[in-house]
């Protein structure tokens, strides 16, 4: 297995968490815009 499958799958998993984390923080902030209004 080379290192670069690895850092392949690695990434993969870094950008599903940056989605799940970025959908966190916009969830959120888009409940208070709606609770505001």
């Amino acid at each position: 297995m080379p290192p670069m499958g690895k850092m392949n799958s690695g990434q993969k998993q870094m950008g599903i968490m940056m989605r799940i984390g970025g959908i966190l923080l916009i969830v959120p902030v888009g409940h208070y815009t709606h609770s505001c209004r």
